[in-house]
């Protein structure tokens, strides 16, 4: 009986053994509960489970079999991995060709063959170090070796907002300090490389691009309400765009050809901030007719203004809706700028802001002015110095803003802006003791033809009406010296009938200020006449006449005016050779006396 039970227990345990196609064999065949025609009641162990399959893992829980996938992960964005049934190992391949991707260097690139591939960049790091800021100067470019700076690129053709960009590009990077409207302006110039030259100024467009400077960057220009991109205009390369910006954010200003040659250009940040321009709220000297203004149109930014008052400062609120207009200076020196405002229906204050930083600066008002009067004519006027870029020495912003006392308080007016003349040093030309002399023509090239009257109101050397011909600025440096000297000075005016002017204004001690025909007159003595009985008009720093007097000419008559400095220290001073009624004449001028 034991050795028939044993075998029966045998029989057992090997009709229901493992399948022997099934590796491991100890799990059998499972499916549908049966192996065998036995009843399988369910795993034991993972190794029952084991079907032979590399590329995932068996495990036996609660006597059930589950399989888990082995993972493989991808060694970046441009290649997949997956597991090898052959050997359970993980291999990798390309994958996401065209996909955009990040190389090592941290640049925009596409995903070609497995490896991240940099994009045709128009801002090369290697190559291109061109930078913009809210407070700098304009950007002139070109791409001319000998005055350019930059590497222009010519590797983008196309960008989100436009096509058919052929010609060479050049990029500035730009990182604004804060959130809020930024105004980029593009000004094309001719070849000469200066406004006005003969040549044809190149067709340009302006694009702004979001984080990167190629092909897939996201283009930051508004959209036109007639279709286009601002920034983006055919056959016009006078280009400017407002975007909206966020602080520590990289954008990127590309001037691009088109599909010509890049020429030469202007680049600026007119502004950041509060204070935006419009093509009708930009100023310009000597504006014939006001400007028309209406605060309800405008914004409520601007509440507290910190403004100059004589030697002082006052605080003076507006908390109402503002206009903000923009002033660019074009003078190459301090200048006398009148804002007027006539016609307001209501009280309004005008106020004349600086630029700070690209925004326009409550917080150093250069002053304020209350209209007064009886609506719907009431008016006001604010005069105001302003003075050239400090960087570049090419123009400034200045801000005229109308503001309202009180919000609902809105106003309609005109706005007029008028600047006084100036006098320009444009060539550099000197007067000193090494030399002595000079001379040239008062109607050359370097020379203005605004100025007719010198000095303050009521001054020895200002008030005159008659010397309205061209005028020529030269710096006379006085040297520090033991005594106080007095120079003499001769001008002679060298063609037969011609009549010349001469004017000397204070320039300052520490450093040259800018010709300025409103600043103070020199300390002088009275002007004489060499040979001639003739007397002149007037005395004072000039020498200027009505038409008839004797300075210059053929009969060799001169006018002589006598400087006396009054000091011994260091000083500079303007002389100035002006026309009188016009006139224009070759001249010498010199210093006969007073030189160490």
């Amino acid at each position: 009986m034991k050795s028939k039970t044993l075998a029966i227990v045998v029989l057992l345990v090997g009709g229901c053994a493992g399948n022997p196609n099934n590796v491991g064999g100890g799990g059998g065949d499972m499916a549908g509960g049966q192996l065998d025609g036995h009843l399988q009641t369910g795993c034991e162990i993972d190794s029952d489970c084991d079907d032979g399959k590399l590329c995932h893992t068996a495990h036996c829980q609660s006597q059930v079999c589950t399989y888990v996938d082995i993972q493989c992960d991808a060694p970046d964005s441009c290649n997949t991995s997956a597991c090898d049934p052959t050997d359970g190992t993980c291999k990798t391949s390309p994958g996401g060709d065209g996909t955009m991707c990040t190389t090592t260097d941290g640049l925009g690139g596409t995903c070609t063959s497995g490896s991240c591939l940099p994009l045709p960049t128009c801002y090369d790091v290697n190559n291109s170090f061109n930078y913009i800021y809210c407070d700098y100067g304009p950007e002139d470019d070109s791409t001319d070796p000998s005055t350019s700076f930059s590497s222009p690129t010519q590797v983008l053709d196309t960008y989100a907002c436009a096509t058919g960009e052929t010609g060479p590009e050049v990029a500035y990077q730009f990182i604004p300090d804060a959130d809020g409207d930024v105004t980029v302006a593009l000004t094309p110039m001719a070849p000469s490389g200066a406004d006005g030259g003969t040549g044809t100024a190149p067709d340009l467009d302006l694009i702004v691009l979001d984080q990167t400077c190629d092909a897939k960057a996201a283009c930051m220009n508004p959209a036109l309400a007639g279709g286009g991109y601002a920034g983006i205009t055919a056959g016009n390369g006078v280009e400017r765009l407002t975007f909206k910006a966020l602080s520590s954010h990289t954008y990127y200003f590309v001037v691009d050809a088109k599909n010509g040659a890049m020429g030469n250009f202007r680049l600026e940040i007119e502004a950041c901030g509060s204070c935006q321009p419009t093509p009708t709220t930009t100023l310009a000297c000597n504006q014939s007719m006001p400007l028309a203004g209406d605060t309800s149109k405008g914004k409520s930014d601007l509440s507290m203004y910190t403004c100059t008052q004589g030697t002082g400062t006052q605080s003076v609120m507006a908390p109402g809706n503002e206009q903000a207009f923009l002033f660019n200076t074009v003078a190459p020196s301090t200048q006398q700028v009148t804002a007027k405002v006539v016609n307001a229906s209501k009280a309004v204050t005008l106020f004349a802001l600086p630029s700070n930083l690209g925004a326009c600066d409550p917080t150093s008002c250069l002053g304020s002015a209350t209209a007064t009067g009886t609506a719907p004519n009431m008016s006001a006027s604010l005069t105001f110095s302003a003075d050239p870029d400090p960087f570049s020495g090419g123009p400034a912003h200045y801000w005229v803003v109308i503001d309202t006392p009180a919000a609902g308080a809105d106003a309609t007016f005109g706005l007029q802006i008028n600047c006084a003349a100036y006098c320009s040093n444009a060539n550099g030309d000197t007067l000193d003791c090494s030399t002595k002399t000079a001379s040239a023509n008062n109607g050359v090239s370097g020379s203005t033809n605004d100025i007719s009257a010198w000095g303050p109101t009521g001054a020895a050397c200002g008030g005159m009406s008659n010397l309205s011909g061209p005028e020529y600025a030269y710096l006379f440096h006085k040297t520090t010296t033991s005594n106080k000297p007095i120079y003499t000075l001769t001008l002679a005016a060298l063609t037969t009938g011609k009549h010349l002017g001469m004017v000397v204004l204070d320039a300052g001690a520490t450093s040259p200020a800018a010709c300025d025909p409103s600043k103070a007159c020199a300390v002088t003595a009275p002007v004489t006449v060499a040979a001639t009985t003739t007397v002149l008009a007037s005395t004072g720093t000039y020498v200027a006449a009505a038409t008839g007097t004797t300075e210059g000419g053929t009969d060799g008559k001169t006018a002589v005016l006598t400087l006396t400095t009054g000091t011994t220290a260091e000083r500079w001073y303007w002389v100035i050779v002006d026309g009188v009624n016009g006139d224009v004449s070759d001249y010498a001028l010199s210093i006969s006396a007073g030189c160490p």
